[in-house]
């Protein structure tokens, strides 16, 4: 998993997931290699519906290309993110995102579409969501931001299409 490359792969339920420095895994999946599990891949879309994903890299969502995260637990490793590009989309439901061990970067929206809602938790990150705006969307409902230093950042930009409610703050314990 290490050096500057782009490799694509996702590894779920992986052993030893965030202790190598990663690399970023793109979307589209070309290349993407899964490991004992069963996404839905149909045309533009990459879904995962109940699976624990271990990342140790950065996750990018190229234009015209949609993640969804159905009932998943996602572990990313220290300093990593998820980006979503301009035209790209992002759906996060009923799932749960955390650090492997120390903090993750967080979620960056360059221009895309950012969906959080249905009792979703976003933990341990450095900034949860962070919007710049540049056409960004972000739709984040009933929903948990716990031991983040931010929860959510929107800068530099007209948000009509977004909304953000319906959802808790928290801070229960020490950062990781």
């Amino acid at each position: 998993f290490c050096g500057t490359q782009v490799v694509k792969q996702v590894v779920i339920n992986g052993v030893d997931c965030c202790t190598s420095a990663g690399v970023t895994t793109t979307i589209p999946p070309s290349g993407l290699v899964v490991n004992s599990a069963t996404p839905n891949i149909s045309g533009l879309t990459l879904t995962f519906t109940g699976e624990t994903i271990e990342v140790n890299g950065n996750i990018e969502i190229q234009n015209g290309y949609y993640l969804v995260l159905n009932n998943c637990t996602l572990k990313i490793a220290t300093g990593k993110d998820i980006t979503v590009r301009t035209g790209a989309h992002l759906t996060i439901n009923h799932s749960f995102l955390s650090a492997c061990n120390n903090m993750w970067a967080g979620i960056k929206n360059n221009g895309g579409a950012v969906n959080i809602d249905n009792t979703s938790n976003i933990y341990d990150a450095k900034t949860g969501v962070t919007c710049d705006g540049n056409g960004s969307i972000v739709q984040i409902q009933n929903s948990t931001f716990d031991k983040n230093y931010t929860s959510i950042s929107l800068t530099n930009g007209n948000y009509q299409n977004s909304y953000i409610r319906g959802n808790s703050f928290k801070c229960t314990s020490n950062f990781i």
